[in-house]
């Protein structure tokens, strides 16, 4: 469990969850079930350190089954059903998190669906959503994610009727991380302090499909037009990388996709980013200790990445600046345990990169 710490700032009480029509909740009670658990996520104030920007992360293992991919899945369900009422079956492909939110969401609207992804997933998850009736399908983890994308493309050809969401391209993705996560932030951010803080100077967070990097930001940039996109990746494939797709182990729910791939909502407002940076995996876990032993949050790799270039640009902006990132999810249970195993020498020594794999200056 969480710490409750003096330094939430708590969401809105009774705001609805974004972008719902209310024609499709009223056919799909579950939905509207979901919708009213979704989102609306605490934001945390983290330690100040001496000479350094504030940041502040909002909190996401807060929504339904823990992560912010529950967001992504209902907006994708949710487009879904307002233009196919009643869909044959779900087609989607996935890291881990989205896989485990569509599923729980299926099963509990009553669709059937086939999620492929990796052969990372632990057994203990795939058995929970085949328990649900979630048709899994594995794919090779050293082929990489790009052979997952193939793997879901492959079987969309060979079933034209089934409902393919397609997470990379589907702009309810990027619209639920605006009008959803994004909006929240800077409503919180307002009332920092009873009078909101005056700027926001930077938002770091990774790419996955770029839905949250790209969403939160256009947000973010509505309210203060002068904060940058810091975008973070992992080292062992970054984004738009021209290396071959690789099983290398990545920090969660991040990653480029090889052979000079680039996620579309990324490309599509890559002049908006002012920084790339990436973080090797055991990085990201040194990260995850660091800020766990610092003030006793729980987080997974990926917030561990996000809090490491996070802390980087705080150190580079200084005192006056204001941070604003996000921590998809909590620690699974194998995340913790590798962290925890780690030496306090790799702990300390956790670096932030840059896009060529080089340490970052400073």
């Amino acid at each position: 469990m969480q710490p409750a710490l003096k330094s939430w700032l708590p969401a809105d009480p009774g705001a609805p969850a974004p972008g719902t029509d209310p024609a499709v909740l009223a056919r799909h009670p579950a939905l509207a079930s979901f919708a009213a658990r979704l989102g609306n996520t605490p934001v945390v104030a983290l330690p100040r350190v001496a000479g350094e920007a504030r940041i502040f992360a909002k909190c996401e293992w807060f929504n339904p089954t823990g992560s912010i991919k529950d967001r992504t899945a209902f907006a994708l369900v949710c487009d879904l059903l307002s233009r196919t009422p009643c869909p044959e079956r779900v087609l989607e492909y996935s890291g881990g998190n989205l896989a485990v939110s569509l599923s729980r969401l299926c099963a509990d609207l009553g669709l059937a669906n086939t999620l492929i992804m990796a052969s990372f997933m632990s057994p203990a998850a795939i058995a929970d959503m085949r328990s649900l009736g979630t048709d899994v399908r594995l794919v090779e983890k050293s082929l990489g994610f790009w052979a997952v994308m193939e793997a879901a493309y492959q079987t969309a050809e060979r079933h034209p009727h089934w409902s393919f969401l397609h997470q990379h391209e589907n702009r309810a993705n990027l619209r639920i991380h605006e009008t959803g996560t994004g909006a929240e932030f800077v409503k919180q951010l307002q009332r920092v302090d009873g009078q909101g803080v005056p700027n926001v100077d930077a938002f770091v967070a990774s790419i996955g499909t770029g839905g949250t990097l790209v969403g939160v930001h256009t947000a973010l940039r509505q309210v203060y037009p002068r904060v940058q996109m810091i975008a973070v990746t992992p080292a062992e494939l970054p984004y738009g990388s021209a290396a071959p797709p690789n099983g290398l182990p990545k920090y969660a729910g991040s990653g480029g996709l090889g052979s000079g791939r680039k996620q579309p909502f990324v490309a599509d407002q890559e002049n908006r980013i002012s920084r790339k940076l990436t973080v090797r995996f055991q990085d990201s876990l040194a990260g995850l200790a660091r800020l766990n032993a610092q003030c006793g949050l729980r987080v997974g790799s990926s917030a561990g990445a996000n809090w490491l270039a996070a802390r980087k640009i705080a150190r580079e902006l200084g005192p006056d600046a204001v941070v604003a990132t996000v921590f998809p999810s909590a620690a699974t249970p194998s995340e913790w345990t590798a962290a925890m195993a780690l030496n306090k020498r790799d702990i300390a020594n956790a670096a932030v990169l840059d896009e060529n794999g080089e340490e970052a200056a400073p």
